[in-house]
């Protein structure tokens, strides 16, 4: 059976698995996007990883969706993704060059590669032929730290549950993300299951957003301000609580277990 350049750009990726449908599998990322509404999260968790460069075979950085000054967070959310690049050797777009997955296509368009990105437009990557991907913040920064962990043999591992019906898994895990869910039970499972060193990231819808939205519940909801006193005696290295891009208004944490 003849394939279609999907197929052909899978098979040329491929390090794990089968291509079959309805099997996971493991493809090579050859370049990664960012934007500001989720760089900032993934870049601190890249930089958790202890990496001098990313090691991705290119990683771009742009700040196109959240540019309202009405304060001086977004504007050091900015700083910091500005000096984080430099640091670690991605590619930064300042606020006005254009939209971060048209530009990254103009710039950096190569048929025939993948690209992963925390951005719901990555899939247009397709106009330029390449292979477009959109993921969460956590797995765009582990795409940007593989080709390193590969080359040395270091396994990266993810494990992705859903915690309302699976138990939490036995650690010690590195990092732990959790997402849209709400069990203050957990925060102390999450504390003692991290490895001494480890990292845990949330993002948890507050009471605050019922003021949008009928859903989820109160009982599913963080009181305004509640975070902080769920994490125990995990140090806190990023805090923001508001309404985010997609109109929810959330609280997220990364808190590390010295």
């Amino acid at each position: 059976m003849k394939k279609n350049l999907t197929h052909k750009m899978l098979e040329a990726h491929l390090v794990e698995g089968r291509l079959v449908p309805g099997e996971e599998i493991g493809i090579t990322i050859d370049q990664t996007l960012l934007q500001d509404a989720t760089g900032t999260l993934a870049m601190l968790e890249f930089e958790a990883l202890g990496l001098d460069r990313v090691k991705v075979g290119l990683a771009a950085q742009y700040v196109d969706h959240n540019l309202l000054q009405t304060d001086n967070k977004n504007a050091d959310d900015h700083k910091f993704l500005q000096t984080a690049a430099a640091r670690y050797g991605v590619h930064f777009s300042k606020p006005g060059n254009g939209v971060s997955h048209q530009v990254h296509m103009e710039r950096f368009g190569v048929p025939g590669k993948v690209l992963l990105g925390a951005d719901s437009h990555t899939p247009g990557a397709a106009g330029v032929s390449m292979l477009g991907i959109g993921a969460g913040g956590l797995d765009v920064a582990l795409a940007m730290a593989e080709e390193r962990a590969a080359r040395n043999r270091i396994p990266l591992t993810t494990l992705q549950i859903d915690l309302v019906s699976e138990p939490f898994p036995a650690g010690p895990w590195d990092v732990i993300t959790c997402f849209n869910y709400l069990d203050r039970a957990l925060f102390p499972v999450f504390a003692e299951q991290l490895a001494d060193g480890g990292w845990l990231g949330l993002s948890i819808a507050t009471r605050s957003n019922l003021e949008r939205h009928e859903h989820p519940s109160a009982q599913y909801l963080l009181d305004d301000g509640e975070m902080p006193s769920l994490l125990g005696a995990l140090s806190i290295v990023h805090y923001q609580e508001g309404w985010s891009l997609d109109g929810r208004h959330t609280a997220e944490v990364l808190a590390r277990k010295l």
